[in-house]
């Protein structure tokens, strides 16, 4: 069994570390590496919810959508489409991928990425 406590806090404390170098960063005009950070602030944040809410160690995954679901997050739903319609869920959507992209990216999403961040 896990010490659950201390897997959340693990988790927030690392999480809280990669705020801050991804605060740096950004302020030092590095956006595409800044935004590696957030997506990894995020991930760990998200990683905590899954232990709280599981009672389990989070699977070895980046992608916050999918961590973010298993921490059973809700969302707004379109009553309509049925589709996904929330602001946090679509930024969510959006810095999933960043870890395993950012070296990638292009300068032309610098200015998009300095409104997530």
């Amino acid at each position: 069994m896990i010490n659950i406590a201390k897997q959340i806090e693990y988790w927030l404390g690392s999480s809280a570390s990669n705020i801050e170098t991804a605060e740096i960063l950004v302020a030092s005009r590095k956006y595409i590496e800044g935004m590696f950070f957030c997506h990894l602030c995020i991930e760990k944040v998200l990683k905590a919810l899954v232990v709280k809410q599981t009672g389990d160690i989070p699977s070895k995954t980046h992608d916050l959508f999918h961590l973010a679901d298993i921490s059973k997050i809700e969302y707004k739903l379109d009553s309509l489409s049925g589709e996904v319609k929330d602001e946090m869920a679509d930024k969510v959507r959006e810095l999933t991928g960043y870890s395993d992209r950012s070296e990638y990216l292009g300068r032309e999403k610098v200015h998009y990425m300095r409104h997530l961040c």
